[in-house]
């Protein structure tokens, strides 16, 4: 799934970046995920800027 949202964005011009290596308890408390359930990655989303 996370492969898809990131092709998505790159086809619409959304700027997009997979990011790994967290705090799993401080995601899973943001995002009132149980501990049974594990976020492999996040992605961050915005708008791209001309450089």
């Amino acid at each position: 799934m996370g492969q898809n949202i990131l092709l998505k964005c790159a086809e619409i011009g959304i700027g997009c970046c997979p990011v790994s290596g967290f705090v799993n308890s401080t995601i899973n408390s943001i995002l009132d995920i149980t501990s049974e359930e594990i976020p492999l990655y996040t992605i961050s989303l915005g708008w791209r800027k001309n450089i």
